[in-house]
């Protein structure tokens, strides 16, 4: 398993997929947006350590919010981008 950072726009945006996560029995928690997804620039993130990212892309395809970013990680220094098929 790897580190998975869910790009949001808003504390808010990351309030509601966190009590989303949480329903779906998933641990999560908000952080600011590592530096190598921002560009250096400010954002938030919700942090799901150990997380599976098949199911998180289900869970936030169903949840009727709009569309999230989800990023993984090993090393918390070097980022892809996950892109279910």
């Amino acid at each position: 398993m790897v580190d998975c950072y869910i790009a949001v726009r808003s504390v808010t945006y990351a309030q509601k997929l966190i009590r989303l996560l949480g329903t779906h029995g998933i641990r999560a928690r908000q952080t600011k947006s590592p530096k190598e997804l921002t560009g250096g620039g400010c954002g938030h993130a919700v942090l799901v350590k150990d997380g599976d990212p098949t199911r998180l892309r289900a869970i936030l395809d169903g949840s009727g919010l709009p569309p999230f970013r989800i990023f993984l990680t090993n090393d918390k220094v070097n980022f892809r981008e996950y892109l279910s098929l």
